[in-house]
């Protein structure tokens, strides 16, 4: 009984002795653990910072050239009202400056262009006319188009000819000043009527004022 008892102290002061080692050892991998653990999360920090450096110079790049370069915004909008100068399948393209001013293009179903319209205050459609202005029994298109630099108003025929799409401008456009003017169409008269609301004048435009040119010619 008793050599029983001294054996088993004796294995369990062996046992205690073992545990103790490896508390010991235990504890020196666990620190040897932290600190390895510590380095590479200096590390990970290390990278992930860099890298966030990296991304916020490209950014910062990326926002600076958008700056410096303005994109228009286009807008393709379904044409309305069946054949236009003989065109059916129409469909308008509206381009976006600044959002106040807007031009508008006339494409046919190839994708050609055939008329533009551009200026303020035209944002939910072009402002047009379709009348016989020239009187050889076909519809042209009358554009009041106005440009952004001076305010200058200006009208613009378009016309399909066995020759193409023809654009007519004023003739006298140069005698008209930039600003002041409202514009309208007499379709009785076949007359464009520029009414100047500073001296409460009219110079009133026929077909016969307007130079008709190819769409290239007339820089469209």
């Amino acid at each position: 009984m008793k050599k029983i008892i001294r054996t088993s102290a004796l294995l369990l002061s062996l046992c205690m002795a073992a545990s103790m080692c490896a508390c010991g050892d235990s504890s020196d991998a666990d620190q040897e653990k932290e600190e390895t653990t510590g380095s590479g999360t200096e590390k990970t920090i290390e990278e992930t910072t860099t890298a966030a450096e990296e991304t916020l110079k490209e950014t910062e790049a990326e926002v600076e050239e958008e700056e410096d370069t303005y994109i228009p915004d286009i807008e393709q909008v379904a044409g309305t009202g069946g054949t236009l100068l003989g065109f059916d399948n129409w469909y308008l393209e509206k381009e976006s400056t600044g959002e106040i001013f807007n031009t508008w293009t006339f494409y046919n179903e190839q994708g050609e262009p055939f008329a533009v319209q551009f200026g303020f205050d035209n944002n939910s459609g072009p402002q047009y006319i379709v009348d016989d202005f020239d009187g050889d029994g076909t519809d042209d298109i009358i554009c009041n188009n106005q440009y952004g630099g001076d305010g200058a108003q200006r009208v613009f025929v378009f016309r399909n000819t066995p020759n193409g799409i023809e654009v007519g401008q004023e003739a006298v456009s140069g005698e008209l000043g930039a600003m002041g003017f409202d514009v309208f169409y007499d379709a009785g008269s076949k007359q464009v009527i520029f009414s100047n609301y500073t001296d409460n004048t009219e110079q009133v435009l026929t077909v016969d004022d307007f130079v008709f040119t190819t769409w290239e010619e007339a820089g469209l």
